[in-house]
């Protein structure tokens, strides 16, 4: 079956491989680059758009042709020219700038009439199209590219006679990734792929060591603990489209959600209610294959929305969308600063239109440089509503097949459906030769080498060895990771480090720990952990810690009372865990905790540690054993996954999250002086609301069933409230008081909504700071102690970025009412930053 799927896929790719191409750059009359013109083969929808430096490469069959060429504030060119088999013309063009008449000549009532006229028809079929479309499989080729150009474009001269691989990366530093695949769709939005070839021509190699992390002070396991997973399919942040799971880009859908591309979801120029947000103009006609095909033009009415601007291509009778050629909105981009899409369909069956063709050409500003980028999706061989049965799990969106990493240069030279740039074949020949030498050992030994290496800083930084072919590293912490000024009962030096083992079957052995001194109290402590996962593919693994050490009471405290000494004790500890997928999405953790709890009201404290005021009373407890039992369950029903070189990947699900928590106290056992049994249930999703922006909420819920011998160290804490800091209000309250905890039933509700500019961003001026609207509230109910917590919060948001991350600020004014206080109502201060790969928010 895998022999046939390949012939297939060769038969398809070698009969549809273009050898020549027509290329080229695209100048103004001031000898500038024309980055974004369109290039169009006349009376045909085929074209490609010039990049940020204005050059554009457009594969074509061998013939006659003639190219249009248009870019908005310059007159229309066409030039003709005959392509040869396997030749690769160079085309430079030069557009003059249009005259006052031409500019104004489209500007009039009737082409706008007629427009709308044109796009109400098309409105009233496009859910028909849509339906029509029940399933449907094809063979897609991917071709996604990046490249870093200087600003100064002149200066930057590229070697041809250099032997360094190293120069040639950091004078053009080119990332080239191709894929083969079988695509599996199922409406409204499921999609599954079957990796045929898969080829990532980035430098391969992994870098020496710059250092290593550095902890200085104390380190804190801060904030909940979560056992589900988090391990995401790595990937380049400015290649935006590498699969179907990517976005569904098909403009024939109200919405398309591409979150790379746009924080907010790119409303479609035929959507339902697209004419209150566009306005559209009448350009002309042609005759392609036989149909007649209207150009429009289109303008967002918003200039701030996530909306497009550019052609759409109708064609006539049916009133079907068959082209378009649009740009998105600059205020709307979450990275770029262009984004273009040329995306072509094809009527495949009487009434079935599905896309068979896009580029997308991109440009991102990156300190003193701008990286281009580029993506070329084919999509041929279709069956459309029949029983497609891809070989893959119920959830799993994409898997790869076994030889799919193996695929040699001659195989995608065969089956490659364009032909490549000069510049890319450039790339792949020294990509191939880096990749041989990145996988030898001469370069493990030379990179292992130069880790091992012992320099004058190292005692600063950190110290160790590694040994890759053997799976082997040690790390001792340096000076700079030892010191803990801010040590409970006074400055501690500690002397941190870890060693790891990775086997060849993907098992993996983990030990890390420290032992420190308080000089104050003239005390020793220290832990060691050991962890083994030796079924990676279920993420089965057992850890074990012992430990003699000060630990927190409340992990999850807030800012002003985290150091404090209420918040410490002294915990003599032995941990055991046990980890697994139970299956898909259920995740499990069973650990048992015998433990000897002891305060702290016998150390001498530093003078600096009064600034917490009554925070720095150590919390007053006679010492006590317990034995307890924890059981962590996780279920994220439907979770999607992807699995690659036997690895999981986990792609999160449409559903909301489930956890259950329970804790038994088991009293007598090992001595326990403990008898308690706790229960908290869990629920938290994230909900995307189209262009109204998106809301996330959490619920949970807990009680101490039985509390026969409940210690204050054992009950429910919750996070405290700093001043004019707006800490996440998914899991805390911003006027909730320093700290809180209770041996209490309780009830606790939080949710926060982001409108993402949905009322600002249509309000003159105003609309160009960017600004985003968002609010939320907050609940926490304690019956039997009469205790009940309300606060809402609503606030201004803006997003910047700084090199490849994004990061929002924002102001919010927050109001709250509760027993111990009268309202309040004050002003604070967050930031959040985004997850590239996730592409989520912290809040």
């Amino acid at each position: 079956m895998k022999a046939l799927i390949g012939i297939l896929v060769g038969l398809f790719l070698s009969h549809s491989t273009w050898a020549q191409y027509v290329n080229g750059y695209i100048y103004s009359d001031k000898n500038e680059p024309v980055a974004f013109a369109s290039v169009y083969v006349k009376q045909t929808t085929v074209g490609t758009t010039s990049n940020q430096r204005g050059y554009f490469k457009l594969d074509l069959k061998p013939g006659n042709y003639v190219l249009v060429f248009k870019f908005i504030g310059y007159a229309t060119l066409e030039k003709e020219f005959t392509l040869k088999e396997n030749e690769k013309l160079r085309l430079d063009v030069t557009l003059e700038e249009a005259s006052q008449e031409l500019r104004a000549v489209d500007i009039i009532a009737e082409t706008k009439d007629y427009a709308k006229e044109i796009m109400r028809k098309v409105r009233a079929n496009r859910t028909t199209y849509s339906n029509n479309i029940t399933s449907y499989a094809c063979t897609t080729y991917i071709k996604s590219s990046i490249e870093r150009e200087y600003n100064e474009i002149d200066s930057i001269k590229f070697s041809n006679t250099s032997n360094s691989f190293e120069s040639f990366l950091k004078r053009e530093s080119l990332n080239l990734i191709e894929s083969i695949s079988e695509t599996y769709y199922t409406a409204p939005s499921k999609f599954q792929e079957i990796v045929l070839a898969y080829k990532d021509y980035a430098d391969t190699k992994s870098g020496e060591d710059s250092g290593n992390s550095i902890n200085i002070g104390m380190t804190i396991d801060y904030g909940e603990p979560v056992i589900a997973p988090t391990a995401f399919e790595g990937q380049n942040d400015y290649i935006f489209y590498t699969d179907a799971q990517s976005a569904k880009l098909d403009f024939y859908d109200n919405l398309i959600v591409f979150p790379s591309v746009s924080e907010k979801p790119l409303l479609s120029p035929i959507a339902s209610t697209s004419n209150l947000s566009y306005s559209y103009d009448y350009l002309g006609n042609f005759y392609e294959n036989g149909k007649k095909i209207h150009e429009l033009s289109v303008k967002p009415i918003f200039s701030q929305e996530a909306l497009f601007r550019g052609s759409i291509f109708i064609e006539d009778s049916t009133w079907a969308l068959v082209s378009v050629d649009l740009s998105v909105n600059k205020a709307a981009l979450r990275y770029c600063k262009e984004f273009n899409i040329i995306q072509n369909y094809e009527e495949l069956e009487p009434g079935i239109y599905l896309p068979v063709k896009r580029n997308m050409v991109y440009t991102i500003k990156d300190g003193k440089t701008n990286i281009l980028g580029e993506t070329i999706v084919y999509h041929k061989n279709f069956t459309v509503n029949q029983e497609n049965t891809p070989t893959l799990k119920r959830m799993e969106m994409k898997g790869y097949a076994k030889d799919a990493f193996d695929k040699d240069s001659s195989y995608w030279a065969s089956f490659r459906p364009i032909a490549l740039k000069e510049t890319e074949k450039k790339h792949i020949s020294t990509s191939d030769s880096l990749f041989n030498y990145y996988h030898s050992q001469e370069y493990y030994n030379k990179i292992d080498s130069s880790y091992n290496r012992f320099r004058w800083y190292s005692p600063f930084i950190g110290f160790g060895h590694r040994n890759r072919f053997k799976g082997t590293e040690w790390y001792v912490g340096g000076v700079l990771e030892q010191v803990n000024f801010f040590g409970v009962g006074g400055y501690r030096h500690q002397l941190p480090g870890r060693f790891s083992k990775d086997f060849k079957s993907g098992k993996q052995l983990q030990t890390d720990g420290f032992i420190d001194y308080g000089f104050k109290n003239e005390d020793i402590k220290g832990e060691l952990g050991i962890g083994y996962t030796y079924r990676p593919e279920k993420f089965l693994r057992t850890y074990v810690k012992v430990a003699d050490n000060y630990t927190m009471v409340n992990n999850y405290a807030s800012f002003a009372s985290l150091l404090a000494r209420s918040n410490f004790v002294r915990n003599r500890m032995i941990l055991i865990k046990q980890r697994m997928e139970v299956v898909n999405g259920l995740y499990a953790e069973l650990s048992f905790d015998y433990s000897k709890k002891l305060p702290i009201t016998n150390l001498e404290l530093e003078k600096w540690t009064e600034g917490f005021g009554p925070l720095n009373e150590p919390i007053i407890f006679d010492a006590y054993t317990k034995s307890e039992f924890r059981l962590d369950i996780d279920y994220i029903p439907f979770q999607k996954f992807v699995t690659k070189n036997g690895r999981k990947y986990t792609m999160g699900s449409d559903y909301p999250t489930l956890r259950f928590r329970y804790r038994k106290g088991v009293p007598r056992l090992f001595n326990s002086e403990v008898n308690f049994d706790y229960i908290e249930l869990n629920a938290f999703d994230e909900i995307q609301a189209g262009r109204w922006g998106s809301t996330r909420w959490q619920f949970t819920a807990g009680t101490f069933a039985n509390k026969k011998n409940l210690r204050i160290l054992e009950h429910k804490y919750f996070r405290g409230s700093d001043q004019f800091i707006f800490s996440n209000p998914l899991n805390s309250f911003q006027l909730l008081g320093p700290t809180l905890d209770t041996p209490n039933e309780y009830v606790r509700a939080n949710i926060m909504h982001h409108f993402n500019g949905m009322f600002l961003n249509k309000v003159p001026l105003i609309n160009r700071l960017k600004l985003m609207e968002a609010g939320g509230a907050g609940m926490l109910l304690i019956p039997d102690s009469d205790f009940y917590h309300f606060e809402f919060f609503a606030g201004l948001e803006r997003v910047f970025r700084i090199k490849q991350d994004l990061f929002r600020i924002g102001v919010y004014a927050v109001t709250s009412t509760n027993p111990l206080d009268n309202a309040q109502y004050t002003f604070k201060f967050g930031i959040a930053m985004l997850n590239p790969f996730s592409n989520s928010w912290d809040y």
